[in-house]
């Protein structure tokens, strides 16, 4: 499969998504490893370093109740995101990073904002589009596949074949032949998956094995269970399992 890599933040994203198959230490390594082969997109090891640090402060903000945050939360939450940029990364380096969830994140803010005013449906939607109008045309494409996914999103709950037909006319015949084809191998995967964690769960709870004896036997049984490509994807998976039995 082919990643779009065209900008340094695709590049971090994409590194970070690794988690859970590496170490963050791995993963460090491998950017210092790539630097001098991703010239072209600027990348460098240390802005890297800079950004993780980044990603933890913003995890650290604090949290708002609720998943819809009301326009003052939302304003609130902005600034103290910029702010937090600001105090990361320079001007450029923001532009470069963040430009397109910062126009965004405003761009839910003036929706909402116009939405609370108190003028008619018809001049609200008018506002929208005027507003959206305004923005870039990769913000515009952008703001189009949320609406697009969101709307997908809510035929998970219809029947198949009202889902079928939903997609087709959200995303045409064969783009739902597609949507449908991966609904099927996503089925697939998680009903070997959770065969495999139920067998993987006899082994572990096995007394008569000792505990090199039951990496080899879970070896096997991956091996066996998964195609090649998925190994690493599972022993993840597994990992993410384990902690929440843990919990």
């Amino acid at each position: 499969t082919s990643i779009d890599l065209s900008s340094q933040k695709d590049f971090f994203e994409y590194t970070l998504s690794g988690l859970g198959e590496q170490s963050l230490e791995e993963i460090k390594a491998n950017v210092k490893t790539g630097e001098s082969q991703l010239d072209s997109l600027g990348i460098s090891a240390e802005l890297f370093e800079t950004y993780l640090v980044y990603k933890e402060a913003l995890s650290k903000l604090e949290p708002f109740e609720g998943n819809s945050l009301p326009l003052n939360e939302l304003k609130q939450l902005n600034d103290a995101i910029l702010a937090m940029q600001s105090a990361f990364f320079t001007d450029e380096q923001i532009a470069q990073l963040f430009d397109e969830e910062n126009r965004l994140r405003q761009l839910a803010i003036d929706k909402l904002a116009i939405r609370e005013t108190e003028l008619d449906a018809d001049s609200q939607q008018q506002m929208l589009e005027e507003n959206l109008a305004s923005q870039p045309k990769y913000i515009q494409q952008s703001e189009r596949n949320n609406a697009l996914v969101i709307e997908l999103n809510q035929t998970s709950e219809m029947s198949a074949q009202e889902k079928y037909l939903a997609r087709v006319d959200l995303v045409g015949e064969e783009g739902a032949e597609r949507l449908q084809t991966l609904d099927e191998q996503r089925a697939s995967f998680n009903a070997s998956l959770n065969d495999y964690l139920e067998k993987r769960a006899e082994i572990i709870n096995n007394d008569f094995l000792g505990e090199e004896e039951k990496k080899t036997e879970i070896a096997g049984l991956r091996e066996q269970s998964f195609e090649q490509n998925q190994w690493r994807r599972v022993e993840a998976l597994e990992r993410i399992h384990d902690s929440k039995s843990k919990n």
